[in-house]
C-alpha cells in the first residue's frame, strides 16, 4: 500500500518559489527536498553579487538584489540566492520579450521596480500598450512606500501624452470620478519639509493619520486646499484612502495647519460617505496659479516621506 502524502506539505511546497501570485504559474516551485539541499549546499556568494550585500546594525548581513532579497544570509551558503536570481533573470527576459511589462516589473524586488519599469520603457516603450502603461504606473505608485522620493520619475510618467489615461482608474473609480463636484476640498498630511506632493485625500481624518504616522520626523501638519475636477489626474479608492492625484501647483487656496491626532482615521477602519460628499456645495477657488516650474535642485530629498 503506497504511503499517503501529507496534504499540508504538498500545498506549501507550491509556494516555495517565493514569487508573487501573477508569476506562480510561470515559475516551477521548489520541492522541500530541493529547497533543503540548496540551503545546505556550501557555495560562496559570487563576486559580482558582493555589492548587493548590506551589513546591518546588529552585525548580520542582508542581501538586496533586483531579483532577490534576504535577511541573515551566510556568504558561504548562497546556492539558494543564486538559484533565485538565475530563475528570475530568465523569466524577466522572457516577459520583456513577450511585451508583458506588468509581470516583468513584478518579478523584480520591491525596491527595484521603478528602475525596472524605466528600463522597460527605454528598451521597448513603443511596443507597450497604453492600457498596460497606465495600469502599471498606477500599480507602481500605489505600492511604493516613498513615491515622493521618485518625484521627477512619477511626474514624468503621469505627464505622458499617451492615450487612454482613464486606465489610471478602475471602472468603479471612473464612475465615482464623473460624479465629483466641479471643485472640491482636498487634504494632505505631512510632517517634514513643505508637504509637496501629488497625493491628496477627500477625507480630513486620513490626512491627519498620515501626518501623525510620521510624527517622529517632524511636526504633523495638514494642508487644506481646493482643486478643480478637471485638474485631477485620478481618483484612487482601492487602498481605502479616498486618494486623488493632483499636480502640486493646481491645488489652490492652500492653508497649512496642525494635524488633529484625535481626529485621525486609519484607512482600514472607515467607510467614506461618497454620496454625502458629492451632495455638498462646491467651493469656489479664489485663486488660480499655474504650477511652479520645478528643478532637481529645488526639490528636497527625503529618505522616508509619506506620499
Amino acid at each position: 500500500m503506497p504511503a499517503k502524502s501529507s496534504p499540508r506539505k504538498s500545498n506549501r511546497s507550491r509556494k516555495v518559489a517565493a514569487t508573487g501570485s501573477p508569476l506562480r504559474k510561470q515559475v516551477k516551485a521548489l520541492s522541500w527536498e530541493d529547497l533543503d539541499e540548496l540551503e545546505k549546499r556550501e557555495e560562496p556568494l559570487r563576486n559580482k553579487y558582493m555589492r548587493y550585500v548590506i551589513e546591518r546594525e546588529d552585525g548580520s548581513l542582508a542581501f538586496s538584489h533586483p531579483f532577490a532579497f534576504a535577511y541573515g544570509i551566510r556568504l558561504d551558503r548562497c546556492a539558494l540566492l543564486h538559484h533565485r536570481i538565475e530563475t528570475m533573470e530568465a523569466l524577466a527576459a522572457k516577459l520583456l520579450k513577450e511585451g508583458n511589462v506588468h509581470d516583468f516589473v513584478f518579478c523584480h524586488t520591491k525596491g527595484f521596480r521603478v528602475y525596472a519599469f524605466r528600463n522597460a520603457l527605454r528598451k521597448c516603450g513603443a511596443n507597450i500598450r497604453d492600457k498596460d502603461y497606465w495600469e502599471t504606473v498606477r500599480w507602481l505608485y500605489q505600492t511604493n512606500e516613498n513615491p515622493s522620493g521618485y518625484w521627477h520619475t512619477f511626474s514624468r510618467w503621469f505627464a505622458s501624452r499617451r492615450k487612454n489615461r482613464e486606465y489610471l482608474m478602475k471602472p468603479e473609480e471612473r464612475d465615482l470620478f464623473r460624479r465629483l463636484p466641479d471643485s472640491f476640498t482636498v487634504y494632505r498630511g505631512y510632517s517634514q519639509f513643505d508637504g509637496a506632493g501629488m497625493s491628496w485625500t477627500l477625507n480630513r481624518g486620513i490626512a491627519d493619520w498620515f501626518a501623525c504616522r510620521w510624527e517622529h520626523l517632524g511636526q504633523p501638519r495638514v494642508i487644506t486646499g481646493v482643486v478643480r475636477r478637471d485638474d485631477v489626474l485620478a481618483l484612487l479608492t482601492a487602498a481605502n484612502e479616498d486618494e486623488v492625484l493632483v499636480p502640486w501647483g493646481l491645488v489652490t487656496d492652500q492653508v497649512h495647519g496642525p494635524a488633529d491626532a484625535e481626529n485621525q482615521t486609519h484607512p482600514s477602519r472607515h467607510r467614506f460617505d461618497f454620496e454625502s460628499f458629492c451632495g455638498r456645495e462646491s467651493p469656489r477657488p479664489t485663486s488660480r496659479r499655474r504650477p511652479a516650474k520645478t528643478t532637481r535642485k529645488s526639490l528636497p530629498r527625503a529618505r522616508v516621506r509619506p506620499r
